[in-house]
């Protein structure tokens, strides 16, 4: 429903103008990404299997710094995985 709704705003060119929360789940966990005018809202839909696959093998006890953070999808996938790893995102 939330996909639909997203790609159906964007077409009409008025997804920037909503604020909302869209909740990700994967493999039992589940995060809420708030989407504030429209912006980052691509960073849902990014799907990149072996990422996830290496960020489940850090450390949680280790924070992860990320350079060159963009629209926040390795964010997501770190907290999809370990959500207490401290995060810094340049």
């Amino acid at each position: 429903m939330y996909k639909f709704l997203i790609r159906f705003f964007n077409k009409l060119s008025i997804l920037p103008w909503f604020n909302f929360k869209y909740p990700l789940k994967l493999n039992g966990r589940q995060i809420v990404i708030p989407i504030i005018s429209g912006t980052g809202y691509l960073n849902m839909f990014a799907w990149d299997p072996w990422m996830r696959e290496l960020i489940s093998k850090i450390n949680p006890d280790n924070c992860f710094i990320d350079i060159g953070a963009n629209i926040g999808q390795t964010l997501i996938n770190v907290k999809l995985s370990s959500p207490d790893i401290p995060f810094i995102g340049f």
